[in-house]
């Protein structure tokens, strides 16, 4: 059976928002203890959440399956949160899902069905899809680490996506509100306003 970490990306500054929008209360727990409670669920047989410095929410539950690694450069942006992963990961995994830490709303039963999807791609990648744009969270195989490695700046894997389109199946998710991130605080009122919508 193949082998696939989880990757959850967390170690922006939540600039816009003004404090740690991660260790926000959402709904009876932080948005990113939402985040790796459904990738847990999903299947993954491991977590990595890579966060700044020596970031560390005392709030977040302890769980033998899930690791932190530090991101030595976050300024250098999101890419540098994929190359700490890929790097500073133990073991060799098939593939890893790389999963945006402020989106509590994609749901476990997406995490599943993106994760069968890429099992059907052989060695491929697996994306999400909405409205004609690619979105995260996605799933790359081991072959693509070394285009992870080669990212810059303050942008995603998304580029990687767009380069191997033979190589991709995209999972279609029709509801926006997967979607919904926690840039501002309104997308933090947003976001407590939908507590019906999350499921542990």
């Amino acid at each position: 059976m193949a082998e696939i970490y989880g990757v959850i990306l967390a170690s922006g500054f939540s600039r816009r928002l003004g404090m740690d929008k991660l260790s926000q209360e959402l709904c009876g727990k932080p948005v990113l203890q939402w985040c790796i409670d459904q990738v847990l669920a999903s299947g993954v047989d491991r977590v990595y959440v890579v966060t700044r410095d020596n970031y560390r929410n005392n709030s977040l539950r302890e769980d033998a399956r899930v690791r932190f690694i530090f991101n030595d450069d976050p300024a250098s942006g999101m890419s540098s949160s994929i190359k700490a992963a890929i790097t500073k990961m133990e073991g060799t995994p098939d593939a890893v899902m790389i999963v945006n830490g402020d989106m509590p709303f994609y749901g476990v039963h997406n995490y599943r069905e993106l994760i069968s999807l890429w099992l059907d791609t052989d060695d491929g990648i697996a994306s999400s899809y909405y409205e004609g744009e690619t979105m995260p969270p996605a799933i790359f195989s081991r072959k693509f680490f070394s285009d992870l490695l080669g990212l810059a700046g303050d942008r995603g894997a998304k580029k990687i996506i767009q380069r191997n389109l033979s190589e991709v199946k995209f999972l279609r998710v029709n509801d926006p509100d997967c979607f919904v991130d926690i840039d501002t605080i309104e997308d933090l009122v947003y976001a407590r306003s939908m507590c019906n919508s999350l499921v542990d």
